[in-house]
């Protein structure tokens, strides 16, 4: 094996390993909160504004409105047919029983075609589950 082939076989070795070790260090918060972002845009798209309003904190507030506003408007999304909704986190960072993710959320809304809008998504735990604080649309 070549000298160049050996230092290309040891890089390709050293990144498998440094991407193992981040997977084997996310943290169990980290996957609740992702989970909680796929099982609400699961929900919104099957219509289901109970279990998406079942997300939010009582505490909720974002620039728009507090936790009735929020509730509110799920609920007027949700009376319309919005097709299927993906979710793609971006980095979620966890800090102290709080935590921050910037969302894209992607509908493919049949003949509508596709919409996609960025969010700034911020969580608490509470009772032992996250629930979501504040939802910011990124403009």
């Amino acid at each position: 094996m070549s000298f160049h082939a050996k230092i290309t076989t040891a890089v390709v070795v050293l990144l498998a390993a440094a991407l193992g070790l981040l997977f084997l260090l996310r943290s169990g918060d980290e996957e609740a909160i992702e989970q909680l972002l796929k099982d609400g845009a699961a929900a919104a798209s099957k219509q289901d504004a109970e279990a998406v309003i079942a997300l939010l904190s009582k505490d909720f507030k974002s620039s728009e409105g507090d936790h009735a506003w929020a509730v509110q408007r799920i609920r007027r999304a949700l009376a319309q047919p919005v097709g299927q909704i993906e979710v793609s986190p971006g980095g979620i960072e966890v800090e102290e029983g709080e935590a921050s993710a910037k969302v894209r959320l992607r509908s493919k809304a049949g003949p509508y075609g596709i919409g996609e809008t960025g969010y700034d998504f911020r969580f608490r735990k509470e009772g032992g589950a996250w629930k979501v604080i504040s939802a910011e649309e990124i403009k």
